[in-house]
């Protein structure tokens, strides 16, 4: 849930935001997207072969090939690259909430091969070495992030997909995994909740204390990613 309440405010903030309304399914049904964008992740990391993982990465290449021919221009390369930047990103932050520690170099290592055989497959150029260079293109990137109209479109979408007591736990969740410079953005501050969440999340969620603190809707959107990542892949 980190991950992907981060992206959602990344996306909303991304200089291409506009792309996302080019199609509308976005602004239309955040959650039924989300659930997309898990399938998309779980087939690209999880695949049980290399021959399934390269077939993964093509797919998602060939989506957005067909969505760049009939808006009759290319999406830039650095979106591909940001997209690929919150995974690993957001992995990284939402790991540290769950577990209580950071993770270590080498698994760091790890993750950076992963997401850069992804790159390659999906023919992503100019994906960084090693984590230190990914740090320094992502601040870089983030430096050319705004607060738009469309950014404004997509979280009201958010607070009428979530009501107004999940997009509350929504925006406290991004005061707990944002960057500052997204943050300013955002205008937003870590409140006692984001707090909460950045160090009570793992023992609330393992206690089953959470049936009485997370509104019924957004409970019911984190119980089906839990089941739905927990399927085998076919």
């Amino acid at each position: 849930m980190a991950l992907y309440s981060g992206s959602s405010a990344e996306f909303a903030l991304n200089p291409v935001c506009e792309w996302l309304f080019f199609t509308g399914k976005l602004p239309a049904d955040p959650v039924g997207r989300f659930f997309t964008t898990t399938r998309y992740m779980k087939e690209l990391l999880l695949a049980p072969d290399d021959e399934q993982h390269i077939q993964a990465c093509q797919a998602v290449r060939h989506v957005h090939s067909r969505l760049e021919e009939q808006r009759g221009k290319r999406l830039p390369d650095a979106s591909y690259r940001d997209v690929l930047f919150m995974g690993l990103t957001y992995s990284l932050r939402a790991h540290r909430i769950v577990f209580g520690h950071k993770v270590e170099p080498q698994e760091i290592d790890g993750i950076m091969a992963c997401y850069a055989n992804m790159a390659r497959h999906m023919q992503i150029p100019d994906f960084p070495g090693d984590y230190e260079e990914l740090k320094v293109m992502r601040r870089q990137r983030l430096a050319r992030f705004r607060f738009t109209e469309n950014t404004q479109r997509l979280l009201d979408s958010y607070r009428r997909a979530l009501g107004p007591t999940g997009y509350l736990m929504l925006r406290s969740v991004w005061g707990a995994v944002l960057e500052k410079q997204l943050l300013d953005l955002l205008d937003l501050r870590p409140n006692a909740l984001s707090w909460m969440f950045r160090h009570w999340y793992a023992p609330v969620y393992r206690s089953g204390m959470d049936r009485w603190l997370v509104p019924p809707r957004v409970r019911q959107v984190r119980n089906r990613l839990t089941h739905y990542l927990a399927e085998p892949l076919r």
